[in-house]
């Protein structure tokens, strides 16, 4: 038996066309729509702005006599900011993310070991915020004051790259945030609530007159 041709009309050859079109360009958009995806969920991170937040407003009006829960609160709020910084630390192994924060380290400064170091700094500060040393209670809350120092110490380390990423045209155009610059601005602002939160950790060992 001989096979069956196969014939198409020139309208059928034209919908297959458009169908490919179209496909490539709804894999070129994903493409795209997951390059400009931050590397952080925005709902995580705000909610880690809202804990910082309400840990500065612990810190400046509570105290153990006016607030029955503050010993709960402050050791809650210290596991927080530690898992906090533990992600901050795993963000380095995402090639993309590393890619991202390259381009925002304030030139001469060198952009790898910049990014890198200040990954080491945040897993290192998430381990000291979360150890504790059965029986020894003044080594582990100075352990723990170690891990809130070494926050604040990097987030005023890493404010020069938050405001060159801020007022710079080049690192925002490298991130695709040319005219958001408002979220960059508010960054900057929420950089030191963090700066706060991470105090409330670090009071008993900084020292007197630190700017927090």
């Amino acid at each position: 038996m001989a096979p069956k041709k196969i014939t198409m009309d020139r309208g059928s050859v034209r919908e297959i066309s458009e169908d490919l079109d179209n496909d490539d360009k709804h894999v070129k958009a994903q493409r795209q729509k997951e390059k400009e995806a931050p590397p952080i969920d925005v709902k995580t991170f705000l909610s880690f702005v809202l804990i910082g937040t309400i840990s500065c407003g612990l810190r400046a009006f509570a105290t153990e006599e006016t607030f029955p829960l503050y010993r709960n609160a402050k050791l809650l709020s210290r596991l927080l900011l530690a898992v906090f910084m533990l992600g901050g630390a795993a963000l380095r192994l995402d090639a993309k993310t590393v890619e991202g924060l390259l381009v925002i380290v304030p030139p001469p400064l060198p952009p790898k070991l910049c990014v890198y170091a200040s990954g080491l700094v945040e897993g290192i500060a998430g381990v000291l915020l979360l150890v504790t040393l059965p029986g020894d209670a003044s080594t582990t809350e100075m352990l723990h004051d170690a891990g809130g120092c070494l926050v604040v110490a990097l987030l005023w380390a890493v404010f020069p790259a938050n405001a060159y990423h801020a007022f710079s045209k080049t690192a925002q155009q490298k991130t695709n945030l040319v005219g958001q610059e408002y979220v960059l601005y508010a960054r900057i602002v929420i950089q030191f609530i963090f700066l706060g939160w991470a105090g409330w950790h670090a009071g008993t060992t900084l020292p007197e007159g630190y700017p927090l």
